[in-house]
């Protein structure tokens, strides 16, 4: 499980995205910090949580959890067709949320640091 480091500088609640393009994910962010472009060495925790039992978390190269992620280059780096994925140091998916609608999704995002590990 993902350790609660106090509140993400990123979370979004809403519709699960059709594709990375999507602008479902930008019109309902929420930065409780204000926001930075990412640094060379920032690497991330996130947390997808899923509504309802549809989704299928195995299928990470092609399903929806990749398609997510690629969805969220404005935050982590990169673009939608070469997201910088490479900074997520821990990834985290449920499914069966309760407190999240089916169809949905709800995104919590850290700044991760190595020492946060131990």
């Amino acid at each position: 499980m993902v350790k609660e480091y106090g509140k993400p500088f990123f979370f979004y609640h809403g519709k699960v995205p059709e594709n990375p393009y999507d602008l479902v994910i930008p019109a309902g962010v929420y930065f409780p910090k204000p926001f930075r472009k990412p640094h060379i060495h920032d690497r991330y925790m996130v947390r997808l949580q899923f509504g309802g039992e549809e989704i299928n978390i195995g299928d990470i190269i092609t399903g929806k959890v990749k398609e997510i992620l690629h969805g969220l280059h404005p935050i982590i780096g990169g673009s939608p067709e070469t997201p910088e994925d490479w900074r997520i140091h821990v990834l985290q998916v449920e499914k069966g949320v309760t407190f999240v609608k089916e169809g949905c999704v709800f995104i919590s995002i850290w700044r991760y640091n190595e020492r946060d590990s131990a």
